[in-house]
C-alpha cells in the first residue's frame, strides 16, 4: 500500500488497537484496519490533538523473531471446574494467530520492538518480542479524535 504519512516517531499509541493481520517477509508487517492514535506531539500531526487514524500499518524493517508466548491463565468449565494453563511458547508461524488481537503495550528500544496484548483464541494475555532496524507508523488520514483525546 501506498502511505501519505510515514513516521518513525514513538509518539504513537497501538494501545486498545486491533491487529487485523500479520504480514511475514523481510519486513513483518501489522495491518490496523481501524486505525492507531497519533500523539499531538508527533511531527507528522499539526493538528494540536490527539488523533485516530483510517487503516494503518506498522512496518518492522528487517525484522526478525525472538519470542513469542501466550501467558499462563485460568479456563473455567460448564461444571464450574478451573484448570490452569501454564504459558505457552510460540513459533514464529504461530504469531499470526494474534490477528484480530487487541493490543495492550508496545514498545521498541534499542533495536527490540515487543508487542503485548489480548488474543481471542485462547483469550489470554500474549507477547511477541522481535529485533528490526526501526519500527515505520504508516497511515493516510486521521477520521477521529484518540480515545483519550480530552
Amino acid at each position: 500500500m501506498n502511505w501519505k504519512y510515514i513516521t518513525e516517531s514513538d509518539e504513537v499509541s497501538l494501545h486498545d488497537c486491533i491487529v487485523t493481520e500479520w504480514l511475514f517477509g523481510e519486513d513483518i508487517t501489522l495491518n490496523f484496519e481501524d486505525g492507531f492514535d497519533v500523539c499531538r506531539t508527533n511531527p507528522l500531526n499539526d493538528t494540536g490533538r490527539h488523533k485516530r487514524t483510517g487503516e494503518s500499518a506498522v512496518i518492522l524493517k528487517n525484522a526478525k523473531f525472538i519470542s513469542a508466548e501466550y501467558s499462563a491463565y485460568t479456563v473455567t468449565h460448564s461444571d464450574k471446574t478451573t484448570e490452569e494453563i501454564p504459558a505457552t511458547e510460540l513459533t514464529f508461524d504461530e504469531t499470526a494467530k494474534f490477528a484480530d488481537a487487541e493490543i495492550l503495550s508496545s514498545d521498541y528500544e534499542n533495536g527490540i520492538f515487543t508487542l503485548e496484548g489480548i488474543a481471542e483464541i485462547p483469550h489470554s494475555f500474549f507477547k511477541v518480542i522481535l529485533s528490526c532496524d526501526k519500527p515505520l507508523y504508516c497511515w493516510n488520514e486521521f477520521t477521529d479524535d484518540a480515545w483519550f483525546q480530552k
